[in-house]
């Protein structure tokens, strides 16, 4: 930085984690900035300021000065940034999300585009899904608000112990003060007690509305003991107060809690650990284990193995219904819409390979 009289010229600007350089001015009058002109670059530059919430940034921004009122300038933010890699927690229901709200004075002003293509996590007690898309982020005299639309690649919703694989879903952004006020439409499966179950969630994120259903037609009442008991009604007074198959949800969902914590000790995307009902008599037969990582910036490889690769062989199936005993797949993302998977594993002791194009659509 050097000193020209009443400007500050910036030459050089260096980060410590990642990159950012940047060049520009300052110009003072008195003690107090009357004009800002600085231009920032970001390489793989981890935003890590807040508790909740970091983010590995690429882009250009510009720092200008922006006459609020007679005789005072602020700083104006505007560019366009990409995310490629970041996470967000978030307790649904609970509070929190709050973006800055509206004041007659604001210190600075915004006007960012933010491209994120994948890598990007929301993690929760109730939620683990990667999102993609794209956000406008401004911040004027009514706040912080944000527009856009976020969809899910893949993730896990999780109702009474219960972990249902995120089949499709979207984050929308209708001009919000608040991450309460987002709109959200996911839909989701798992199998609980051999029976498929569906959910549809909608609704703004501080009250979703969850419609669930089954393959068979169970009515809500079966289903709600089902996932809160894991056990059916014809099964009442077998097995005490809490069924085994109860205890291994709960086991699940705890462990899956503190996977979210040692995915990030070995910089890992995923981690999961799931339990199906196979009518086996050990807890190992439907359980299984995930990992998954971005190797690079469009490419995702994913591994599951089960913990026990013995038992009724017929309950695996390739696709669909249940899960090989160990499945190695690998997504190559082409654009927002498409992508290429290929994956290989052993179902019943027996190899199989499958390459299929994707195309996701939003609601």
């Amino acid at each position: 930085v050097e000193a020209d009289g009443k400007r500050f010229i910036i030459h050089e600007l260096d980060a410590e984690d990642g990159t950012v350089t940047g060049s520009g001015t300052l110009e003072m009058v008195g003690q107090s900035i009357a004009d800002w002109q600085i231009a920032l670059e970001f390489d793989d530059y981890r935003l890590s300021e807040f508790e909740d919430f970091y983010a590995r940034l690429y882009g250009h921004i510009d720092i200008t000065g922006a006459e609020l009122e007679a005789g005072k300038v602020i700083p104006e933010i505007t560019g366009r940034l990409k995310v490629r890699g970041g996470e967000y927690f978030y307790a649904f229901g609970r509070g929190g999300g709050e973006f800055l709200g509206p004041t007659t004075s604001p210190s600075w002003l915004m006007n960012v585009e933010i491209e994120i293509p994948n890598a990007f996590w929301i993690r929760g007690d109730d939620i683990e899904a990667e999102l993609q898309g794209s956000l406008s982020v401004k911040r004027t005299r009514e706040g912080l608000v944000v527009l856009g639309t976020l969809r899910t690649l893949r993730g896990r919703f999780y109702v009474y112990h219960n972990s249902f694989r995120i089949t499709k879903g979207e984050f929308r952004f209708t001009d919000v003060t608040s991450l309460k006020k987002a709109y959200i439409d996911l839909e989701a499966e798992a199998r609980v007690l051999d029976e498929k179950i569906q959910l549809e969630a909608s609704g703004l994120a501080d009250n979703l509305r969850i419609a669930a259903t089954s393959e068979s037609g169970w009515t809500e009442t079966q289903i709600f003991e089902a996932l809160t008991l894991r056990r059916r009604a014809e099964d009442q007074g077998e097995g005490g107060v809490l069924s085994t198959a109860f205890l291994r949800s709960w086991a699940s969902a705890l462990a899956n809690r503190f996977g979210n914590e040692f995915a990030r000790e070995l910089h890992l995307d995923q981690f999961g650990i799931e339990i199906e009902e196979t009518g086996e008599g050990s807890s190992l037969a439907g359980t299984r284990l995930t990992v998954g990582k971005y190797i690079v910036s469009n490419i995702y490889l994913q591994y599951s193995q089960a913990f026990s690769l013995y038992g009724d062989r017929s309950k695996f199936t390739q696709r669909g219904l249940s899960y090989p005993e160990r499945q190695l797949s690998v997504e190559y993302r082409l654009s927002d819409r498409f992508s290429i998977e290929g994956e290989t594993g052993t179902v019943g002791g027996l190899g199989y390979f499958d390459v299929d194009l994707k195309v996701k659509f939003g609601y």
